[in-house]
């Protein structure tokens, strides 16, 4: 402590001293008082309490809880204390420190004021260093004036070593080079060495302060202001400033507030916060009346610096020299240790400048850790040998090299060569082993072998002609690696990796070529509980015999695979014509396999590119992503799941290309996708192409009670033979299949000529399916574009929604459903058009729907069948049920019929067509059709259907044609629709046979027909039964309305408010013949013709009878009614041309009519 500080110090000290009495006397006006009568020396009585408290950070400490004691010793009440006062403080790194106090306090009467003293024990650990200080203080504490004034002395070892820190840096003179079995470099070696020392600093702190305010009842505030001075060893003294507020709101809570500033800290604001219990003041001192306020603070806490102020102090050197420095491995922190060799020399003691002359001298004397680096050298062949645990044998044929300790990366010396040393033996490796660059040729037996070991590496070694293995790994656990080799005709696999019982495995192989292996070019198989975990990446495998790539799990095992940026080329079959896959994997048992193949290529396969087989309980998870497989025989890709196995197969940005026939004739699939049993199935192909295809590009089928989902999405299927993508399901399977946003497209018939459907989806036995196509293409087949065959299925479901389906040969959509058979499908916002006739000149349908005595429910929503070569829409029942409905669609240009309709034998037939339009019908080939709608009812069918707010136009003969032939029913009703520009009559509707026929015509308008605007015809025995009404019909050629009642049919009908203008002949003719029956009432109808046809006329011609009631119409012509046989009843005839506007003629006379009040049947 310098000598300025030491007088400031004294001088403020004694300033301290000799000033408090007289501040004391100035503030006191009684100084006899002691005791106030209502005060007692019980009731000023100190008693021990608790706290705890909170500061932040300040010169020389951190941020610290305390929790504190305040314990009086010896007291005179309102007189004297003795007490003692401890603190237990935590800063917020859990560091711990503490205090404890012993003081000392008078109040004086007289001058009013509390004289104190203490001496004090303080102890910090900061966390690297642990100080101890002692301590004195002196106060002086008034009503309104305080002073104090503290002093702090560290002992024992006041300056610790915190942390210490080196930093070696070498640069090198020369290379590394080889010395003894050392890699060494000559150079300067500069060492940093920086050190943080901690010091408890010793010194003083005085302060004065005043009242500024009162708060409360017994609260106050008050400021402080004051200098201190710290120094310590090594450490600048420092004198500072403080200024402070404390408040305390009441006798428990104190708060603080400080600001302080000096040359070593910098400037430190502090806030603290504390609480006391009970209180700091006496019991009988509460209340701020009391005159004994100053007496009441003798149990106030000392104020002081409560932690060792510590300072911070750094030091640094730094050192050179020059050495010969070893390489040191940083995975082990040792030396690196060289064993050289220099084959066809004298064995030496493996130093480089003696090298041993073989690798077996050398493997037997390395230990683990070391390299035993083998320059060729005269090299007549080295023998088998094996490599003893963590030693690495590498040849100098590659360059070499190590990661260091003290030259970062370097090239081993000698290294690079070019000239790989021939080994002529199996090479067996021990545990935490590397061979590489070395090779090995002509071995009878494994050329590389490992057993029940761990962790090896092979690299970049040449081996050639095996009689066995070229690399096999039996049970060898932990983490390998097996890259940059080639492996060269093996006799049997080229590389072969085994885990069995409970071996884990984790392996990568990289950059290996494998060619002409015996058996198959790797072969990875785990049994029992095994465990293994491959990387297999830029790997090329071709002329493999069996298999290109072989993966197996059998047992309970665990396999994980990764196939990456690698290439399989022409596999070719084993001897006994099994094998010839590019890659086979099979999971098997309870084996859990996942396997994944990206960017890469399988070619020129003799069987499948690529076999995926699961059986029993597997799991097995499968992804193929951006890669192609061309041209293999067989099948592209083939995918098989049985037994209770769960299968996954995922198929990404990839390409199946030029799949061939097998030599048997069978195959020729891009992709076949099987599941039976009681296997889970899912298989999803997305951003694909399946191309030029020899037999189907996808096949999926399902059978026995297996579950299987399939998804192709953004995908194209391109020149296919047979079908397409071929979907079938039998036994009691659950198929789901999902076609979104993909392209099939130039699907040929086989060589027998069967098939060329796009699209071919069959569902047998008690199959459920369901079929869903969405914003697809199909287009260019040579059969049908979609083809859905259901036969005694279940349930099948199909959909198409907002697809394409064009240029194909036979039906654009054909769907078919046989024997018991549930079939629901929906055609949904889709294009239907161009289809073409077969070969025989037959079908060309845009839609062709056949049920067959199996049960159909479908419809047809806002989708256009356009300039199909035969109907737009046929179809079929036969003893059948059929429901379906044709909604907001547009049919047109179509061959032979726009929509056909027919039903047969004892099928249940309920339809509607809604909003619908038909339109530009051409007639046959054969001259025949032409009609926009032709309904046809045969045998015992029962037909019941709807035709509402249609448009059916510019067809090349009727307009809509309605035919029953010895029909159990047909019921129908033409509702709101509009009849335009026929060739022949508008419509159409026969009855024969037996039929029993009901229907209606209502609100609907006929124009501009070249014959009838309707035609009604009743033949046989045919019941028949109808109303128009509110119709317009105008410009025909024929008459409007021509009703014809023939042989032994009963005809009942009724025509109202109808508007038929412009006909050639009657506006309407309704007339008897044979022994027909004819019921009629014609009433509030207008009926104007340009020339002079009646209006109205009715014939009969039929020994039978012939009732009509007329009334309510106009005609601007005549009414004719005309009896040439049978009897004519005319209900009110003498008042029949009152009831109508125009002239009505009876032919013969009236009186050949009979007149009623009512037709017989009403």
């Amino acid at each position: 402590m310098n000598k300025s500080a030491q007088t400031l110090c004294i001088g403020l000290f004694v300033f301290g001293t000799l000033t408090a009495p007289g501040v004391a006397q100035t503030t006191d006006t009684n100084p006899d008082a002691s005791l106030s009568s209502s005060t007692s020396a019980a009731d000023l009585k100190i008693t021990p309490r608790f706290g705890v408290g909170y500061s932040t950070s300040g010169a020389g400490y951190d941020a610290f809880t305390n929790i504190e004691g305040f314990v009086p010793l010896l007291q005179s009440p309102g007189s004297t204390l003795t007490f003692l006062e401890g603190r237990l403080l935590i800063d917020n790194d859990a560091d711990f420190g503490g205090n404890l106090l012993l003081g000392h306090r008078v109040y004086n009467p007289k001058s009013d004021r509390i004289l104190g003293g203490y001496i004090s024990y303080d102890h910090r650990d900061t966390g690297s260093s642990s100080f101890n200080q002692i301590g004195a203080g002196f106060e002086s504490l008034g009503e309104i004036w305080d002073f104090r004034s503290n002093f702090y002395l560290p002992i024992g070892d006041t300056r610790q070593l915190a942390e210490e820190s080196s930093v070696q840096n070498f640069s090198a003179l020369t290379e590394p080079f080889f010395q003894d079995n050392f890699l060494v470099a000559t150079g300067t070696q500069q060492r940093f060495e920086s050190r943080r020392f901690e010091a408890a600093m010793g010194g003083l702190d005085v302060e004065a302060g005043v009242r500024i305010a009162r708060l409360g009842a017994t609260g106050d505030l008050r400021g402080y202001a004051g200098l201190y001075y710290y120094d310590a060893p090594e450490s600048d003294d420092t004198l500072g400033w403080r200024a402070r507020l404390e408040a305390h709101p009441n006798d428990n809570l104190r708060l603080g507030l400080s600001v302080q500033d000096d040359a070593t800290f910098g400037t430190n604001v502090v806030f603290s916060i504390g609480a006391n219990f009970p209180g700091t003041r006496p019991r009988g001192a509460k209340e701020r009346g009391t005159s004994q306020q100053v007496a009441a603070r003798l149990g106030e806490s000392v104020s002081r610096q409560a932690n060792i102020v510590v300072d911070e102090q750094f030091e640094s050197e730094s050192f050179t020299e020059q050495v010969t420095l070893k390489a040191t491995n940083p995975e082990t922190n040792e030396p690196y240790v060289f064993q050289h060799v220099n084959l066809g020399l004298v064995d030496g003691n493996g130093t480089f400048e003696a090298p041993f002359g073989t690798v077996q001298g050398a493997v037997a004397v390395a230990q683990a850790d070391n390299i035993v680096y083998v320059q060729s050298g005269t090299n007549p062949g080295i023998p088998a040998f094996t490599i003893p645990d963590g030693v690495a044998v590498l040849s100098t044929a590659l360059p070499r090299i190590i990661d260091t300790v003290e030259f970062g990366t370097v090239q081993l010396a000698l290294s690079g060569s070019g000239l790989f040393p021939e080994v002529t033996g199996t090479v067996t490796l021990g545990n935490d082993t590397t061979l590489s660059g070395f090779a090995i040729a002509n071995v009878t037996g494994n050329a590389i072998e490992a057993t029940n070991l761990q962790n090896v590496t092979i690299l970049d070694n040449r081996i050639t002609n095996p009689t066995e293995q070229g690399i096999i790994l039996n049970n060898v656990t932990g983490t390998s690696v097996i890259a940059s080799n080639s492996i060269t005709n093996s006799g049997l696999a080229g590389i072969f990796v085994r885990g069995s019982g409970t071996t884990q495995q984790e392996l990568t192989l990289n950059n290996n070529t494998i060619s002409g292996s015996g058996s198959q070019g790797i072969f990875f198989q785990v049994t029992e509980e095994a465990q293994q975990q491959a990387i297999l990446s830029n790997n090329t495998v071709s002329n493999s015999i069996g298999q290109g790539i072989f993966i197996e799990s059998s047992g309970n095992t665990r396999q994980n695979l990764a196939i990456d940026n690698s290439t399989i080329n022409s596999t070719v079959l084993s001897n006994d014509g099994t094998g010839g896959q590019g890659i086979l994997a099979q999971a098997s048992a309870e084996a859990q396999q996942t396997f994944s193949i990206t960017n890469s290529q399988i070619n020129d396969s003799a069987n499948s590119g690529l076999f995926v087989q699961s059986s029993e309980s597997a799991t097995q998870n499968f992804t193929l992503n951006s890669s192609t497989v061309s041209n293999s025989t067989g099948l592209g890709l083939l995918v098989q799941a049985s037994g209770t196995t769960q299968q996954e197969f995922i198929l990404n940005n990839s390409t199946i290309n030029n799949t061939a026939i097998g030599s048997d004739g069978s195959g020729g699939q891009g992709i076949l996708a099987q599941v039976s049993g009681e296997a889970q199935q899912t298989f999803s192909i997305n951003n694909s192409q399946i191309n030029n295809s020899a037999n189907s590009g996808l096949f999926v089928q399902s059978s026995e009670s297996a579950i299987q989902n399939f998804t192709l999405n953004n995908s194209t299927v391109n020149n296919s033979t047979g079908s397409g993508l071929l979907v079938q399901a039998s036994g009691t399977t659950q198929q789901e299949f999902t076609l979104e946003n993909s392209t099939i497209n130039n699907t040929t018939v086989g060589s027998d000529g069967s098939g060329g459907q796009g699209i071919f989806v069959q569902a047998n036995e008690e199959v459920q399916q369901q079929f869903t196509v969405t914003n697809s293409t199909v287009s260019t087949s040579a059969g049908q574009g979609i083809f859905v065959q259901g036969n005694d299925a279940l349930n099948q479901n199909f959909i198409v929604s907002n697809s394409t389906v064009s240029d194909n040969v036979g039906q654009g959509i054909s769907v078919q459903a046989n024997g018991t058979t549930e079939q629901e499908f929906t055609i949904e916002g889709s294009t239907i058009e161009r289809t073409q006739v077969s070969n025989d000149g037959s079908a060309g349908q845009g839609i062709f729907i056949q049920g067959n005595e199996a049960t159909q429910n479908f419809s047809i929503n806002g989708s256009t069948v356009s300039d199909n070569s035969g109907q737009g829409i046929s179809i079929q029942g036969n003893d059948a049920t059929q429901n379906f409905t044709l909604n907001s669609s547009q049919i047109s240009n179509s061959t032979g019929t726009g929509g056909l309709i027919q039903a047969s034998g004892t099928t249940r037939q309920e339809f509607a067509l809604n909003n619908s339009t038909i339109d530009g019908t051409k007639l046959g080939s054969d001259g025949g059709g032409g009609q926009g709608v032709f309904i046809q009812a045969n045998e015992g069918v029962q037909q019941e259907f709807a035709i509402n707010n249609n448009a059916v136009s510019n067809n090349a003969s009727q307009g809509i044609f309605v035919q029953a032939n010895d029909v159990q029913k047909q019921n129908f009703s033409i509702t709101n629709t509009e009849v335009s520009n026929s060739a022949s009559q508008g419509i159409v509707v026969q009855a024969n046979g037996t039929t029993q026929q009901e229907f209606n015509v209502e609100n609907t308008t006929i124009g501009n027909s070249k014959d009838q605007g309707i035609l009604v015809q009743a033949n046989g025995t045919t019941q028949q039964e109808f109303s128009i009404d509110d119709t317009t019909i105008n410009v025909s050629t024929g008459q409007g309305v021509l009703i014809q009642a023939s042989e032994n049919s009963q005809q009942a009908f009724r025509l109202r408010r109808n508007t038929i203008s412009g006909t050639a002949f009657e506006g309407i003719l309704a007339q008897g013949n044979d022994t027909a029956r004819i019921d009629a009432r014609v009433q509030f109808n207008s009926l104007n013709n340009s020339n002079n046809a009646s209006g109205f006329a009715a014939i009969m011609n039929s020994n039978q009878n012939f009732c009509l009631q007329l009334d309510g119409n106009n005609t601007n012509t005549n009414f004719q009614l005309q009896r040439n046989a049978g009897t004519f009843q005319v209900v009110d005839r003498d008042s029949v041309e009152v009831n109508n506007t125009g002239v009505v003629n009876f032919t013969p006379t009236a009186g050949d009519f009979e007149t009623v009040t009512v037709c017989p049947g009403e």
